[in-house]
């Protein structure tokens, strides 16, 4: 079996974040254990498309604090499990971006304009001001209520399910082992 990969499951920057500890072999495994894992995680959001261009190399430069990207995921993943309030969970997001503001630019693209997120530092603490106001614009355009955890038991993932019918992270992997799992037990005689 493959090791961990980084995945863009979520439907968000912010979630897909949150997505970077998983469970493997049994094991629960951090996706970003130091700070070359970082780079290749912000790397692969801004291939994916979840992170433009210049945010990417706005934060590149670093540094790097993990303790304090795992403590804000820790903080994000205990609000979804209902172990935190939300206001404090609000207040949490807001001082983040309080701390590190984020600018704006506006980018001419093929055929459109796209407004960009921009933190005023790189590193750890503009990383953390961009997901913070991600969750926030989850939170005050209703989104996260649709933020849901995947039905397997063993899957660590959330995803945004924005028509209320998706229960798995995705169907090539938790959805498509729970469809053989029922299919080996009706063949099994277990079902």
């Amino acid at each position: 079996m493959n090791p961990p990969i980084f995945t863009a499951l979520g439907g968000t920057l912010g979630i897909d974040f949150v997505n970077t500890v998983q469970h493997h072999r049994g094991q629960v495994v951090d996706l970003l254990d130091g700070p070359d894992a970082v780079s290749r995680w912000l790397a692969f959001m801004n291939h994916t498309g979840r992170l433009h261009t210049a945010t990417w190399c706005a934060l590149r430069p670093g540094p790097w604090s993990i303790e304090r990207l795992i403590e804000f995921r820790r903080d994000i993943r205990w609000f979804l499990d209902a172990k935190a309030d939300r206001q404090t969970f609000l207040n949490s997001l807001a001082g983040a971006v309080a701390e590190v503001p984020l600018g704006f630019r506006a980018l001419h693209e093929e055929d459109h304009m796209t407004l960009v997120a921009i933190p005023s530092m790189p590193g750890s603490l503009g990383l953390r001001s961009l997901l913070a106001f991600d969750w926030l614009n989850l939170m005050v355009s209703g989104a996260v209520n649709g933020v849901t955890s995947c039905a397997n038991n063993s899957c660590m993932a959330y995803f945004l399910d924005r028509r209320g019918r998706r229960k798995w992270c995705s169907m090539d992997t938790c959805g498509n082992r729970q469809k053989n799992a029922r299919h080996y037990a009706r063949q099994s005689g277990l079902a």
